[in-house]
């Protein structure tokens, strides 16, 4: 994945040089049913992670080394085959 932007938390003042990297997992299946009916669903997992060098403001005094963000998303629909 490509990290485009990362907001304020990518500040190297405040949490000094890092390296960033993202990963994606998803899943989907479709279950007939009768009279042409279906139910399709879905699900999907993302994470990415900041790994700091440790030179910032806040990775000094805080001892953050590390931050890291993940979803889940998930749906089920119900539908009819024409």
């Amino acid at each position: 994945m490509y990290l485009l932007d990362v907001g304020p938390i990518s500040s190297v003042d405040w949490y000094g040089p890092g390296r960033a990297s993202g990963m994606g997992l998803d899943a989907d299946f479709v279950i007939p049913l009768p009279q042409n009916l279906f139910v399709h669903g879905a699900i999907a997992y993302e994470k990415f992670t900041i790994s700091y060098d440790g030179v910032g403001v806040i990775t000094e005094e805080e001892g953050v080394s590390e931050s890291s963000d993940s979803t889940v998303n998930g749906s089920v629909n119900l539908g009819i085959q024409f």
